[in-house]
């Protein structure tokens, strides 16, 4: 009787739901709602857009997964936007525990490639009048992996109900998808759309796994948009179950999922196919060959050579066949730790065939993005600029060693766009001194005017060649874009 009236709101609003399982069954449901529902909480936050000229208030749903306040969630580039998208980055989220029960809470960190995020609740004495929140963190259980047919729960909020009660979906396994990378895909006889960031519950009433969105790392794209530089992370699909298995040393030691990913610097994998083997005179198959060595890369540094032949990685052999195992190399690759030294064992072709050597790779994080870097703005010339970085001199085809600054945008009648500077140019010097980097700029334009220059011209790279293109400022007026 006790259980029924504590969850006699549950019960009401999923009264069809219960009505159409056993009798058994809604034991098993019950219990698990009383025992894991509190673990289950709102987040609530607010992103600033990225021009300033507004913002959005977002939800996400989450699960307390330690005593300390450790909230998990899903959806990284949604909770942590990336830098030049749409929006801003959170400065702060509220955990709703239940009506009139708030917390606040700062980002801690996230793994993209399985595409979780953790926060933690700050601790602080509540105000009068206010509840403290109760910190109830769910206990998974490790499993084997769910099983064909296997009935399971997705707990959930109800989200109409001010108080967020908990709710429930009854779920069974239809297929599991073995992947050559990365945790298995459990296949639902029902959609888990609306479910991401939920527990879900084995049939003995144990914390088995998490909802999340598909992962985000890998196959995003950038894309010039009205001048200005986007980037739109890939892999958003819909949601699917992961065991505690898969994401159990994420909540063990977060600190080593929020590192930058390592990189090789070689343009291009390809696996060592059985045919592929035979065609070269090799003894079987499976190994990686390099494609282009990127100049001043790890890979470059230790001596791979593009067609070496990686076969083995500290003693363990690449069993890789098929370009779709490559994601075991580049995994292997992005998960090492920057500065420690990796065994490459290459297979290389001289002149009597080929023969195996060791070379020793010092791994390193792969540099920065076009996307992670921020703007900056010159606001009495109407410009906006960003950083050169390697992916985009290695997108445009340019010298690695390309000094300068890259322009994302101009203002409307601004004198920078009346000069004829446009979005993509690279600015390489300002009244003939050269700018090599954004810093360099800022403090050029500032002594231009300073000195209010009588002509300011911009010498840029535009489709490889190099122009100069000027103004000549109305410094006492209002003329282009000068305040």
């Amino acid at each position: 009787m006790r259980l029924i009236s504590a969850f006699s709101a549950v019960v009401l609003a999923c009264a069809v739901q219960l009505a159409a399982v056993a009798d058994e069954t809604q034991k098993i449901i019950l219990k698990a709602v009383e025992r894991h529902g509190s673990s289950i909480v709102k987040i609530e936050y607010e992103c600033k857009q990225a021009d300033g000229k507004g913002a959005g208030k977002f939800a996400a749903t989450g699960v307390i997964v330690g005593a300390e306040g450790l909230v998990m969630a899903t959806g990284t580039d949604e909770i942590d936007p990336p830098v030049g998208g749409r929006y801003q980055k959170p400065t702060e989220y509220s955990i709703i525990f239940g009506k009139d029960v708030k917390a606040k809470a700062a980002f801690l960190g996230k793994d993209e490639e399985l595409n979780l995020a953790l926060l933690k609740i700050k601790k602080e004495d509540p105000k009068p009048g206010e509840k403290a929140p109760e910190i109830k963190p769910v206990v998974m259980v490790e499993t084997k992996g769910l099983d064909l047919a296997q009935e399971i729960i997705v707990l959930d909020l109800l989200s109409n109900d001010p108080g967020y009660k908990p709710t429930f979906s009854l779920r069974r396994i239809t297929a599991v998808v073995e992947k050559p990378a990365g945790p298995p895909e459990y296949i639902v006889d029902d959609s888990l759309q609306g479910l991401a960031g939920c527990p879900v519950i084995d049939m003995e009433g144990e914390a088995v796994g998490f909802v999340a969105m598909s992962s985000s790392s890998g196959g995003g794209r950038t894309v010039n948009m009205g001048g200005r530089t986007m980037y739109f992370p890939g892999g958003r699909g819909a949601p699917r179950i992961l065991c505690y298995r898969d994401f159990k040393d994420f909540l063990a030691d977060p600190s080593k999922f929020l590192r930058r990913k390592c990189w090789l610097g070689v343009r291009g994998f390809q696996a060592l196919s059985k045919e592929l083997a035979e065609q070269m005179g090799l003894a079987g198959p499976g190994g990686v060959m390099l494609g282009e060595i990127l100049k001043d890369s790890p890979a470059s540094k230790a001596g791979l050579l593009e067609g070496d032949i990686v076969v083995k990685i500290d003693g363990e052999k690449l069993e890789i066949s098929e370009d779709k195992d490559l994601e075991k190399f580049t995994k292997a690759v992005e998960r090492a730790a920057a500065g420690t030294v990796k065994a490459f064992v290459v297979a290389r072709k001289g002149g009597q065939g080929f023969s195996e050597t060791e070379i020793k790779v010092a791994m390193e994080e792969e540099p920065t993005r076009e996307y992670e870097v921020e703007e900056s703005e010159e606001k009495t010339f109407g410009i906006r600029i960003k950083p050169l970085t390697r992916d985009f001199l290695d997108n445009e085809k340019l010298p690695m060693d390309t000094d300068g600054v890259r322009v994302t945008q101009t203002e409307s009648a601004g004198w920078a766009q009346l000069a004829g500077v446009r979005p993509g140019d690279i600015i390489k010097g300002v009244v003939l001194k050269k700018v090599s980097n954004v810093e360099e700029f800022h403090k050029r334009m500032k002594e231009v005017i300073e000195a209010k220059e009588p002509e300011v011209c911009f010498n840029v790279i535009r489709g490889g060649k190099s122009l100069f293109l000027c103004v000549r400022p109305q410094w006492g007026g209002a003329a282009g874009g000068g305040k």
